[in-house]
């Protein structure tokens, strides 16, 4: 037995001998590990695997953390205490077991903070927010509903939201906590709005210019359009000389150049088609509109636009792209109590009337007799009667008739009042606003102007995840044109005749001119002031926009969108039996023109977006979508004559058609469906690529070429984000990008494609209306596409002082619907195809400065600028059948002639060598450089071009406590223009209408004296000629405003809010190289506004 004990004592002291030795070694064994923003449950099992050590612990303690580090040859305490380091979190080992707990709280510490994270504007959850512990690295995303969990937060700790398009905000920590973030217009700009979806700029390899509804409404209070063509030099308003400041006028618009070829095509059976080929789409809020719809939208409502220039950004419309994408976006309402926000103005309009230079009476009458009105064998007046005629006109002068014919029709101010007022509130699940506007536009020219009336209510509903959203809009907008007709009219009228008889009433007839070809009566054009006539178009917009936002989960969201238009159009033309129109007609005078159009459109998409984030380095997006759009478009018009009194002006109180005449009208129905996928991936921020498809399907194209596709693809670089550019300060942001693709183009008329019938009444059989073909079709006809290719370099310099962006564009333009000219025999001139080619190439550029940026003071100064050239590159058969057709009908103006190789921009004239000083002629210099005193189209040369060398804008903003003041000025130099109001003011004159001083003082008059005009007596018409080509370099002044916000505690005891007060100047400046007359049928005007902003 004793034995026994003795080796069961042996046995157990062996154990311990080899057990001892385990349990050391395990204490000390060298631990070797790496991990990186791992989370702490996976440390935990990976440190068990390596050191053979029991981890313990509660997931819901640890599971938040994470950790990063290295260990080498570290015993379990050196492992444990470097992995848990600052966390809330303690150990202890027993043996081969380490159990993990959490700390023993104290005081100071909330063991959970819970929040929710929602956007002021709209009450919208926001998913993907970062929320931190500022100062350090703990923090969460919000998920779906916008909420999150922080766990063993210091009470003293402050929490820092930040997140995409809103303003960061730093709050005090709470147990429970919501937040709501602002829209920031600087951090907006980070962010691109594409109508479909929004994406972050820092990775988007577009092009994309964006202004917020606070910069525009600092330029100007007048329209969208003009005050984004003060702000970007390729939002380009063309310049129209002829109409000036009329406030009827919806401007032509080119984004980055010319694109396609204008319209030849004089069988067009719907006009509105012609000339609008290279017009931009607008989309608001998410849905094309029209032009005119962002002509008459009030700029109070405006949150944001951007202009899509190239592929990249504006490939995912397809087929309504090459000519660039306009997207506005509208202010949502915001929830709290009920607020209201008004802005009202008083618009002041001064023509200017500095570019205009006629002759006086005297003047006039003296001029007359040089260009041998009165005398020799090339007078006017009959020999016999011509010095009574002349001394009529001398009595006339001799009494001081010297009429101001210009003022007659202008007012000494247009005076316009404008007011928009926005009522909005609710709470986060529901808000609601509602909007007024009213703007009676008084143009220059007595009689004239718009008027738009509007309202509109916007509601938001949100449950949960889902987001619905409901706009309705009214806007009734009416037009009147001067009953003074056009302003040319008095630029035309002799300053000797006078309006008034002797008893002061307006005469009918001013004179009578006795020729010798026969009479004419020289009428009163302000005698129609006195009776019963009218011009005026009045149109009503319906919209119901409808949408819901889907958040399926994180990242995850589908929004669907659907808008119903309809626009009921009057167009109303009365002109009684007195009107000057009907002075040699014998019967059924006076007219009555009444035209009205419908339009109704529909639109609809579906967008699935999907963003993620893996690994915190690779950022994935994707965006899936479908639309659908639908025009129907139906007019008519017809005009009655033979109206018996001026009291009755209705259509059916006249006598009858004009004989042949019938009622005119056009129904139009078109169609588009299109699919679209894009997908943006970036790594770590400093590389990334984007892509886009889209295929579009028509109606507008031929039946067998009815679908496009379109895509685009870019790449970029943030240079910036590099580790060796950490720290510098001299270059904050450099980003460089690259793209490429094809987008569309379907500004056309709709039925361009197919066999065209038109109904002839006159062509009648018993009960049978005869029909004659129109036009020929093309069924093979297929999609113009644009070739954009940009490379673009994005940048901020010097702590932030310095930023902008430079763009060099390449775009080509292929498979451009032009007429091809067709045997005569057919009975056709031309049908369309596809042959024309088009390129446009330049660069744009824009540099902000902040020159001084203090607490109290802010100055920043900023230039921008474009370039381009247009070339054309194939043309058809047809666009040389027309250069043959104008150059047999050669007038006085030079047209645009279709030639491959040269410029669509070209000015094409006759070389000139300048007058000849012994005889007054002009001396032309044929093409084979010899000189020659007859003009002829053969000698035809592109003399220069349009183009500027340079277009843009400079100018300051500038901030003082609450004073602030903003200007702009416009210049463009380096092209050319044809001075053709000079040429038809000096020398394609007709010597009894007014003329421009330079025909009497400045035409040859003397031999061996030289000039730049030709003799005074020749009346031949001088036909496009290099001499009236001349430099067009321009500075004007678009905008100058200042203004002042109030205090708020000055005003509170008002119960105001906010208060603002501005003055605006707009085109306040104008010099130019070129003297001409402009706003030949309705002058320009200087713009002056004092306008208020309060909100209660």
């Amino acid at each position: 037995m004793k034995q026994k004990h003795h080796f069961l004592w042996a046995v157990v002291m062996a154990m311990l001998f080899f057990l001892m030795p385990c349990h050391v070694m395990a204490q000390n064994h060298e631990i070797t590990l790496s991990y990186q923003d791992e989370s702490l449950p996976t440390v935990f099992k990976r440190l068990e695997s390596v050191s053979g050590y029991k981890i313990s612990f509660s997931y819901d303690d640890v599971s938040q953390y994470r950790a990063s580090g290295k260990l080498e040859k570290a015993s379990i305490i050196e492992a444990m205490n470097h992995i848990i380091g600052d966390k809330p979190l303690g150990y202890t080992v027993d043996g081969l077991t380490v159990k993990v707990v959490r700390a023993q709280r104290d005081d100071k510490i909330l063991p959970t903070v819970k929040g929710r994270v929602v956007m002021d504007d709209d009450g919208s959850a926001v998913m993907g927010a970062t929320v931190v512990i500022d100062g350090t690295n703990q923090g969460v995303a919000t998920d779906i509903d916008g909420k999150f969990v922080l766990q063993e937060v210091p009470k003293s700790a402050y929490l820092k939201i930040s997140y995409i398009g809103a303003t960061t905000v730093r709050l005090k920590v709470a147990a429970m906590m919501n937040v709501r973030l602002k829209s920031d217009e600087l951090s907006l700009k980070n962010v691109v709005v594409t109508g479909y979806y929004t994406q972050r700029k820092q990775t988007f390899t577009g092009a994309v210019t964006s202004f917020s509804g606070s910069e525009l409404r600092s330029v100007s209070d007048q329209n969208v359009l003009s005050t984004v063509a003060a702000l970007d030099p390729s939002f380009n308003l063309t310049e129209n000389l002829s109409m000036g400041s009329d406030p009827n006028n919806i401007p032509d618009i080119q984004v980055r150049g010319v694109n396609s070829l204008p319209n030849t095509d004089a069988n067009l059976l719907n006009e509105q088609y012609k000339g609008k080929a290279n017009l931009p789409t607008f989309i608001l809020d998410g849905f094309e509109v029209s032009v005119e719809k962002i002509y008459d939208l009030d700029p109070n409502r405006v949150s944001n636009i951007s202009i899509l220039k190239d592929a990249s950004a504006t490939a995912i419309y397809g087929s309504r792209a090459s000519n660039g994408v306009v997207i506005i976006d509208t202010k949502a309402p915001t929830p709290g109590q009920l607020k209201l926000n008004y802005t009202g103005s008083v618009d002041f309009e001064i023509a200017d009337l500095s570019n205009y230079s006629l002759l006086n009476a005297r003047e006039k009458l003296k001029y007359e007799d040089m260009a041998g009105l009165y005398y020799g064998s090339k007078a006017i007046y009959v020999k016999e009667d011509y010095l009574e005629t002349y001394n009529e006109r001398l009595k006339l002068v001799t009494k001081g008739y010297d009429t101001d014919w210009l003022s007659k029709p202008l007012r000494s101010v247009g005076i316009t009042n404008r007011h928009s007022a926005q009522l909005e509130g609710g709470s986060d699940n529901f808000r609601y606003g509602v909007n007024f506007t009213y703007n009676n536009t008084a143009g220059v020219m007595k009689g004239s102007g718009r008027t738009r009336i509007g309202t509109g209510i916007k509601l938001q509903y949100n449950y949960k995840n889902l987001r619905f959203r409901d706009e309705i809009t009214y806007d009734n907008v009416s037009s009147t044109q001067s009953p003074y007709g056009s302003f040319r009219t008095y630029t035309n009228l002799n300053p000797y005749y006078y309006p008034y008889d002797e008893l002061g009433k307006l005469k009918k007839i001013l004179f009578v001119n006795n020729t010798a070809t026969g009479s004419s009566q020289i009428v009163n054009p302000m005698y129609n002031t006195t009776l019963n006539a009218y011009d005026k178009t009045v149109y009503d917009d319906f919209v119901n926009n409808f949408s819901v936002e889907w958040d399926i989960m994180r990242g995850l969201k589908l929004k669907g969108n659907f808008s119903l238009e309809r626009i009921n159009r009057n167009m109303d033309v009365f002109k009684s039996a007195d009107h000057t129109d009907f002075i040699n007609v014998k019967e059924n005078k006076g007219s009555y023109t009444k035209g009205n159009r419908v339009t109704n459109n529909y639109d609809g998409n579906i967008i699935l977006s999907y963003f993620t984030t893996l690994k915190e380095k690779h950022a994935v997006s994707f965006n899936g979508g479908w639309n659908i759009q639908e025009t129907n478009d139906d007019y008519n018009s017809y005009t009655v004559y033979g109206f018996a009194n001026q009291a009755l002006d209705h259509p059916s109180l006249g006598a009858n058609f004009k004989e042949g005449d019938h009622v005119r009208g056009y129904a139009t129905k078109t169609r588009l469906m299109g699919f679209l996928l894009n997908t943006n991936y970036s790594y770590d921020d400093r590389y990334f690529v984007d892509a886009s498809i889209r295929a579009d399907g028509s109606s507008i194209f031929g039946s067998n070429k009815r679908w496009g596709a379109f895509w685009s693809s870019g790449i970029g670089w943030n240079l910036h984000k590099e580790r060796f550019m950490e720290g510098n300060k001299m270059i904050n942001q450099l980003r460089f990008k690259l793209s490429t693709g094809f987008t569309g183009n379907q500004n056309f008329y709709p039925y361009q494609s197919m066999m065209m019938y038109q109904y002839m009444s006159a062509l009648s059989y018993q009960d049978y209306i005869g029909a004659i073909i129109k036009a020929y079709g093309n069924d093979n006809l297929k999609w113009q596409r644009t070739q954009k290719n940009n490379f673009g370099i994005d940048f901020e310099l010097f702590n932030h002082y310095v930023s902008g962006y430079f763009n060099y564009f390449v775009e080509n333009s292929k498979d451009l619907l032009v007429d091809v000219t067709m045997a005569n025999y057919l009975g056709f001139e031309a049908y369309k195809e596809n042959l024309g080619e088009t390129q446009n190439r330049g660069f744009e550029f824009n540099v902000k400065a902040s020159v001084i940026r203090t607490k109290d003071f802010r100055l920043n100064l900023f230039a921008n600028g474009m370039h381009y050239k247009n070339k054309l590159r194939k043309i058809s058969s047809g666009l040389s059948s027309y250069n043959a057709h104008a150059d047999a009908d050669a007038s006085s103006k030079p047209y645009v002639r279709y030639v491959e190789g040269a410029s669509i921009n070209s000015i094409w004239v006759v070389p000139s060598a300048g007058i000849d000083p012994a005889t007054g002629n002009e001396i032309f210099i044929k093409k084979d450089g010899s000189y020659t005193n007859a003009w002829s189209e053969k000698d035809y040369v592109p003399y220069k071009s349009t183009d500027p060398k340079l277009v843009g804008t400079f100018g300051l903003n500038a901030y003082y406590k609450g004073w602030e003041l903003n200007s702009i000025f416009y210049y463009r130099f380096g092209g050319y223009a044809y001075n053709q109001t000079l040429v038809d003011k000096v020398e394609n004159v007709n010597p009894y209408l007014n003329v421009d001083r330079r025909a009497l003082y400045n035409r040859w008059s003397t031999p061996g004296v030289s000039a730049k005009f030709k003799r005074i007596n020749d009346l031949t018409t001088t036909k496009p000629t290099s001499r009236f080509v001349e430099k067009d370099n321009l500075l004007r002044g678009t905008s100058l405003s200042i203004a002042y916000t109030f205090n708020r505690n000055w005003i509170k005891i008002f119960g105001a809010q906010y208060l603002k007060l501005m003055f605006t100047a707009n085109d306040f400046l104008y010099t130019s190289s070129i003297h001409r007359e402009m706003g030949t049928a309705y002058p320009y005007a200087h713009h002056y506004a004092l306008s208020a902003q309060l909100t209660f």
